[in-house]
């Protein structure tokens, strides 16, 4: 399935919280570079399906479904993975989709993913084959992790954070919200097993990946300040969410984060600026409800 290319900047030694197919500190690629990753030895494992800009001859423009790429968002994956090894001295798992949108959408089932073509379809498995190694080796070497779907949108100036609860379901109060519908349905349903917290307070409380994001002025959805996602539309979470995350078991729980343009994406001092106040966020909301202290593992 994977190729290898020499690392760029530090090489890191192989360790013990790896798997023994990938080394840390280097990058693999699948056929013909489409696809591309980079292991971590952090319980972190991020994810961009959207944000390629290959378009090779040799597979056809899909011809149904959303063709739009999500910009900038591979660059601010990559800035954020930087960020987290910043900060911990440790890398999070960084997989990539390089295919354009028009020739892959690596967070929608096969069918609608590749619409047939046998070298998008080799891509798209090579894609949720590398999550699925990371997930294997956080699995092993962790009670639990995080998947993290990077997403663009356009629809409003807000970050919207999906954990596959409905809008609706925001509307409730925390009590009803800590209930095992909720819970059972949700991507971070293995965290809410296992921490100490309620589940409300984990996906909308003070330490949620939202709230904290909301105090250096992010407009963003579910927090404390906005709990709820309203009528206007919202973006719950996708394939990668669902397959990636703990509502159908696994230990691996997940977000998709769905960033808008101005102010986030757009400049790389935007994207740099950003990556650093949620790698921040991630570690510690680690410490908050996964009882771990990324920096001192």
């Amino acid at each position: 399935m994977a190729g290898c290319s020499e690392p760029s900047g530090e090489q890191l030694d192989t360790i013990d919280n790896s798997d023994p197919e990938y080394i840390v500190g280097e990058t693999f690629y699948g056929r013909n570079s489409y696809t591309e990753y980079r292991p971590g030895n952090l319980p972190i494992i991020i994810g961009t399906p959207h944000g390629g800009s290959e378009k090779p001859e040799e597979i056809p423009d899909r011809t149904w479904g959303t063709t739009v790429k999500d910009a900038y968002t591979q660059e601010l994956a990559r800035i954020f993975a930087d960020s987290l090894k910043a900060i911990t001295g440790k890398l999070p798992h960084l997989i990539v989709c390089r295919l354009h949108r028009t020739k892959l959408d690596a967070n929608r089932d096969l069918d609608e993913a590749a619409q047939g073509n046998g070298h998008a379809g080799s891509a798209w498995t090579e894609y949720h084959g590398y999550i699925e190694s990371a997930k294997d080796t956080v699995s092993k070497y962790f009670q639990g992790g995080l998947y993290i779907d990077i997403h663009g949108q356009s629809r409003r100036p807000r970050i919207e954070l999906g954990y596959l609860l409905d809008a609706e379901d925001y509307a409730f109060p925390d009590s009803a919200l800590n209930s095992e519908v909720y819970i059972n349905k949700s991507s971070l349903k293995a965290l809410a097993e296992f921490a100490t917290a309620d589940f409300a307070t984990i996906v909308r409380g003070e330490n949620s990946i939202g709230s904290m994001l909301f105090a250096y002025d992010y407009p963003v959805v579910p927090c404390i300040e906005i709990s709820d996602p309203g009528t206007e539309g919202y973006f719950r979470g996708g394939y990668s969410t669902i397959r990636h995350g703990s509502r159908d078991g696994g230990t691996i729980s997940a977000v998709q984060i769905e960033l808008y343009k101005e102010g986030i994406r757009d400049t790389a001092e935007n994207r740099a600026k950003f990556s650093g106040i949620y790698s921040r966020t991630v570690v510690l909301f680690f410490k908050e409800y996964y009882g771990l202290d990324l920096i001192s593992l």
